[in-house]
């Protein structure tokens, strides 16, 4: 996928998600908007999944993690596709990698 498709891209992912990060001071919440660059911390909270699980469509976790990716490095690049992000896992578990290792 040299020139993604960034239209087909989005339309894989839902409206909104919440993702959780590490930080200095502890794992942050983040809420995550479909093809709209950065995030909103939204401060001390419960855990992401608490906040997904409340959606109409909860986001699967390749949703997500291609959401944080899209958020913060652009909707355009390969790691924005949860399809992208699926397969990078599904290699990892093959070979006995852990999905960082591999490069999701």
């Amino acid at each position: 996928m040299d020139d993604p498709d960034v239209p087909a891209i989005l339309a894989k992912l839902p409206h909104a998600c919440f993702a959780n990060v590490p930080g200095s001071r502890g794992p942050r919440t983040l809420r995550i908007v479909r093809g709209v660059p950065g995030y909103t911390h939204i401060g001390p909270a419960p855990p992401a999944d608490h906040f997904n699980a409340g959606l109409p469509v909860p986001p699967t976790p390749d949703q997500v993690e291609a959401m944080l990716v899209g958020s913060m490095f652009g909707w355009h690049v390969r790691g924005a596709d949860p399809d992208v992000v699926r397969a990078r896992r599904a290699a990892a578990a093959a070979s006995g990698a852990t999905a960082e290792a591999a490069g999701a």
